[in-house]
């Protein structure tokens, strides 16, 4: 045998090999086969001691032939870019959620992992809890999601409803979760600033930082300061010393949503 039949050998002997265990890593596949589909979902960032958490939920076709699917660690950086082009071209759907450092703090690592990874899910546009299937034509489609129309507030031992036309911002102070209307009134909220933002219509409420959510029409004034921060300010004004900063992560974002 030649050398050049010996290196044509070994790489034959590697491609079946590579095979293999492909073949062994899609047992998962092959046993819910009769699903409709089978989504993979991993996360990065749970590990360094800053920044935020972020999940990707892939679904690949049945008959996938992409080789050298492997953890990331395991693979080389010239490897992991050749794979990224060819998973976005034959993926049947890509879903990417993240958690911000703000929410992290606020619900702790673990549990804003799972929300990364539901915010993924639902991005994925297919049989998830934002989705349903048509069956007559085979095709996903998007139900439209459902926001949250009035808001239990307590005052002492007694109880309101609040419309969501009637808040101006929510506030977290570290203890309780206020709700503050238009004309001015504090009330108690009994849940998280983030429970919350999942129930408001994100074109009228935005999370500028890890304590505020704000209206749209809540906003009197904004400052821009140096380094891309900038100050809102809002009506009802915020207690003496109390000012809302937009995060420098989310002033891009809060830049779309005020120019969309």
């Amino acid at each position: 045998m030649t050398k050049k039949e010996e290196r044509e050998a070994r790489k034959l002997e590697k491609l079946r090999l590579e095979k293999e265990r492909m073949y062994e890593m899609f047992s998962f596949e092959r046993e819910y086969g009769d699903h409709q589909a089978i989504c993979g979902i991993d996360e990065v960032g749970r590990g360094p001691f800053a920044g935020p958490v972020v999940a990707a939920a892939v679904i690949l076709p049945k008959d996938c032939d992409i080789l050298y699917l492997n953890d990331s660690k395991k693979l080389s950086e010239k490897k992991r870019e050749l794979l990224y082009d060819e998973i976005y071209e034959k993926a049947v759907a890509i879903g990417i959620g993240m958690s911000s450092e703000e929410v992290i703090d606020e619900i702790n690592i673990l549990q804003a992992t799972f929300l990364a990874m539901q915010r993924a899910i639902d991005k994925l546009g297919l049989l998830s809890e934002g989705g349903s299937a048509s069956a007559e034509h085979g095709a996903p489609t998007q139900t439209p999601p459902v926001y949250q129309e009035r808001f239990l507030v307590h005052m002492g031992a007694r109880m309101k409803s609040v419309t969501t036309a009637e808040i101006a911002y929510f506030m977290a102070d570290g203890k309780y979760l206020h709700l503050v209307t238009h004309d001015g009134k504090d009330y108690i909220v009994d849940r998280t600033l983030t429970e919350v933002g999942e129930k408001l219509p994100p074109n009228l409420f935005f999370r500028i930082n890890r304590r505020f959510i704000v209206a749209f029409d809540a906003i009197r004034e904004m400052i821009r300061y140096s380094g891309s921060r900038i100050k809102v300010v809002l009506h009802p004004p915020l207690a003496e010393g109390e000012e809302a900063f937009v995060s420098t992560d989310r002033v891009p974002d809060f830049r779309q949503w005020l120019n969309r």
